[in-house]
């Protein structure tokens, strides 16, 4: 594939990459976005690049996007992860307990001395239970990296108990006609076509 470069004195291919993972949380599902010389074939292409990814990583799709698009970084709105809990005690209890307490603020205290608030009411979208041990939280992200992180919900969740969690990221998200839907879901309903 014959991937646009930058200009300059150190070209580097243009490709970007969703909001980095904090550590310990893996991922279902990741994005990427790159520029080719040439219109690229989805399935052809993701096909070749299939053929050369290390072993335990694979596209599952490929769509074309309209160069005015945003970038990915700048596009992604929210992110919803899955928490696997290993705690006889029930969870729907502890959720209950913490929406009762809402509204909860987060604080961040920041290098430089002055502290960043989160009000839970705005950036917690979404905390469904799924069943008896796991539950799905929707987290909002601002491409400015001003965003509440994952073990900060659970913390005032779980208090002292979150460590123990096991966290996954489900999916990224963006908002499409005011609707928050996954990338590839806008990429193939905004489509340049031929």
């Amino acid at each position: 594939l014959e991937l646009v470069y930058s200009q300059g004195f150190n070209p580097k291919p243009k490709v970007g990459f969703g909001p980095a993972l904090a550590v310990g949380i893996s991922s279902d599902s990741e994005y990427v976005d790159f520029a080719t010389y040439r219109r690229l074939d989805g399935d052809l292409g993701q096909a070749k690049i299939n053929e050369v990814l290390p072993e335990g990583m694979r596209f599952d799709l490929v769509r074309e996007i309209a160069r005015s698009a945003a970038s990915l970084g700048d596009a992604i709105r929210a992110a919803r992860y899955r928490v696997t809990t290993r705690d006889s005690e029930s969870l729907a209890e502890t959720v209950a307990a913490f929406r009762e307490r809402l509204p909860i603020e987060i604080r961040r205290q920041k290098k430089n001395g002055k502290t960043q608030t989160f009000d839970l009411a705005t950036e917690l979208l979404e905390l469904d239970l799924t069943d008896g041990e796991s539950f799905s939280m929707t987290l909002a992200m601002r491409h400015d990296g001003a965003s509440v992180k994952p073990d900060e919900v659970l913390e005032k969740i779980f208090g002292e108990r979150s460590p123990g969690l096991d966290v996954v990221r489900e999916e990224l998200l963006v908002d499409w006609k005011g609707r928050l839907v996954n990338p590839m879901l806008a990429a193939s309903a905004s489509s340049p076509g031929p």
